[in-house]
């Protein structure tokens, strides 16, 4: 007869994750606004999840940044390295960190592979942004897309060896009962269309604001409501040239530097227009899914899943001029109906509770 040992039990392996990002100042359109949903998510899962901007490392306590990390120090602490975003110094300081550290890295480019936009002068910065960028992509694990639309651009560009779509997701609870701000409802009697993110042409602010004037009649009872921050002197110029047409009493410029500034506007928003020209993280698309706002989107930016619950137009004047006018002329009723739908579709795939899943399917397989 043999005697039975009980077993030792086992250490909770633990996955380490380190996530690289420019900012974690939650402004609008930012993809800092998803991302401490992702760590939370993470963390439930038992995942270790670390997050180092260029202020820092970032701490989900309220504590706010701690400069003192070093990121040579976190990398060799993590399993895996995921960097959102590219157009940034410490992006390319990273995954050559994790490349030198043999790190399995995942890069989120944010459409900097694939959209022809430019954001750096200077010869030698041209030749050193290529020669980085290109390391970077043959050092990556993954490449992760934001959606079909990027990956496919990634495709024709011949970088579509290890892409995987990976998008952001949102706490759609934290949307469910948003309270107004009283700016939007301050601006004007009617209705309220509301653009939320930079203030910047690349992302359809000029755009938007041309289309809104042409539709004419069709436009009659709402107003404009443009709620980011400046990449410049966009704001100065785009409120003169409304000035100048007259048009102050129907459009107006404020900040939305946080979470809750932003639930205020989306609160008292009638439709929302993320008509970016390029691609970018759709996370404004994703608060106004989950707040029950109507959405006009360009095809660049909308998350997959969504249409026919999302209004789509191309990245076009025209096209953004004809998806204007079919969304300000719906009913009361018919938008209730659509932005229901589109909460519904968007709470299935992209709360975060859901949506973890893929991204620890992708680090785990690394």
């Amino acid at each position: 007869m043999f005697r039975t040992c009980p077993l030792e039990p086992r250490p909770l392996v633990t996955l380490r994750t380190l996530h690289v990002i420019d900012s974690m100042v939650p402004d609008a359109g930012s993809p800092a606004v998803s991302l401490p949903g992702l760590v939370r998510a993470l963390k439930n899962r038992s995942v270790e999840a670390t997050v180092f901007s260029s202020a820092g490392r970032w701490n989900d306590d309220g504590a706010g940044q701690d400069g003192s990390a070093e990121l040579h120090e976190l990398i060799g602490r993590a399993d895996v390295v995921h960097i959102h975003g590219w157009d940034f110094s410490l992006a390319p300081k990273a995954a050559s960190a994790a490349r030198r550290a043999k790190k399995p890295y995942v890069l989120s480019p944010h459409g900097s592979l694939t959209d022809a936009y430019p954001r750096r002068t200077g010869l030698w910065s041209k030749w050193s942004a290529a020669l980085s960028q290109r390391r970077a992509v043959r050092g990556a694990a993954r490449l992760a897309a934001l959606t079909d639309f990027e990956a496919n651009a990634l495709q024709d560009r011949g970088l579509d060896k290890s892409v995987t779509v990976l998008p952001y997701g949102l706490d759609f609870d934290r949307y469910a009962h948003p309270s107004g701000s009283g700016d939007a409802a301050a601006h004007a009697d009617g209705r309220c269309l509301l653009m939320l993110g930079p203030i910047d042409p690349a992302l359809g602010s000029v755009a938007l604001l041309k289309a809104f004037a042409e539709i004419g009649g069709d436009a009659d009872g709402w107003s404009v409501l443009v709620a980011g921050s400046d990449t410049g002197d966009w704001r100065k110029m785009l409120e003169a040239a409304v000035r100048r047409k007259g048009g102050e009493d129907r459009v107006r410029f404020v900040q939305a530097p946080d979470v809750a500034s932003q639930c205020g506007f989306l609160a008292e928003a009638d439709a929302l227009a993320a008509v970016s020209l390029r691609t970018s993280t759709g996370v404004s698309i994703m608060q106004a899914v989950a707040s029950g706002v109507t959405v006009l989107a360009s095809r660049c930016v909308v998350p997959d899943g969504l249409n026919g619950a999302v209004r789509v137009c191309e990245p076009q004047r025209g096209a953004i001029r004809d998806g204007l006018r079919a969304v300000l002329t719906l009913s009361d009723a018919q938008r209730a109906a659509i932005a229901r739908d589109a909460r519904e579709a968007g709470r299935k795939s992209y709360d975060w509770s859901v949506l973890v899943d893929r991204y620890l399917e992708l680090y785990r397989g690394l």
